[in-house]
């Protein structure tokens, strides 16, 4: 059974500029809180009364987390699913950034480190949501934008720090940067709505439920299962593992509730044909 839903499998033109909206501005958040203490150290070392090789502590500290936690991101990603687990990313930025508004550098370094692993996990999934959502042919043109705006929250946080917290203090400046990541929290809520009501999100951690379904060319009831995957084709039946950047993006994952046959069905512009995988699954026929 085709959709006309054209990304995340399937989302119509509203919702993938939703989608590439919400990426966008996440962006945002992903290097910026990041950077913003850069411009204030020395205002930091002073008030905190801590030296340089200390204060350096603030901006070293996320980058450690990239490096430490990327496989960790990875299992986030597998369990939570994309699109939960770049909320996770958008909360925790913003838990972090209010752990080191509080008064102490203990506090601060620890809102640091929340700040690095959140980041760490937005860094793998938005490739993955870009990949598997957008249209082939804006593949690089939505990921050179991603690239952009991500330079663009460094470029702001860089400098505007020092002029907001010339008027309201060094601590606040830090903690107003929380309005962008509170407004990527909100986009993004959205199209997490969107996708809830239409049974697209993925992952093992996934409550949602996805109504049953009549494929045109098998009798019974299955269970409609949009998975990314890479489909093994196996004498005993069929399995699919998990696999976010694969071409097949695009297709369906039929599964039986009465232990039928599993076939994969076509959506429109994929890649991959319909094929009975082990059964007597016929094709659907077009139109």
């Amino acid at each position: 059974m085709a959709s006309d839903r054209r990304i995340a499998p399937g989302a119509a033109g509203g919702a993938a500029a939703l989608v590439i909206a919400g990426i966008l501005v996440a962006a945002l958040s992903l290097r910026g809180p990041i950077v913003s203490p850069t411009p204030v150290l020395r205002q930091i070392e002073t008030d905190l009364g801590i030296g340089a090789a200390t204060a350096g502590l603030l901006t070293t500290a996320p980058v450690l987390m990239f490096a430490l936690l990327t496989p960790v991101a990875a299992l986030v990603i597998r369990r939570a699913g994309a699109e939960l687990a770049l909320m996770i990313t958008l909360t925790g930025v913003l838990l972090g950034t209010f752990l080191r508004a509080v008064p102490g550098f203990g506090w601060m370094l620890a809102g640091m480190i929340v700040i690095g692993a959140s980041i760490t996990v937005g860094n793998v999934v938005i490739p993955v949501i870009i990949r598997r959502d957008v249209a082939p042919e804006r593949v690089a043109l939505v990921t050179a934008a991603y690239v952009a705006m991500l330079n663009a929250g460094s470029l702001l946080t860089s400098l505007l720090t020092v002029p907001i917290a010339s008027v309201i203090g060094w601590n606040l400046a830090l903690l107003a940067w929380s309005v962008i990541t509170i407004a990527g929290m909100l986009l993004w809520g959205l199209h997490l709505r969107h996708a809830a009501a239409r049974g697209d999100l993925w992952g093992r951690g996934s409550r949602v439920r996805r109504a049953p379904v009549r494929h045109p060319s098998v009798t019974g009831t299955l269970t409609r299962s949009p998975v990314p995957c890479r489909y093994l084709w196996g004498e005993g039946g069929c399995a699919a593992t998990r696999c976010f950047a694969t071409p097949c993006h695009g297709c369906f994952f039929w599964r039986s509730r009465d232990r039928l046959p599993c076939t994969t069905a076509s959506r429109p512009g994929c890649r991959h044909s319909s094929r009975t995988i082990s059964g007597s699954a016929q094709r659907p026929r077009a139109g």
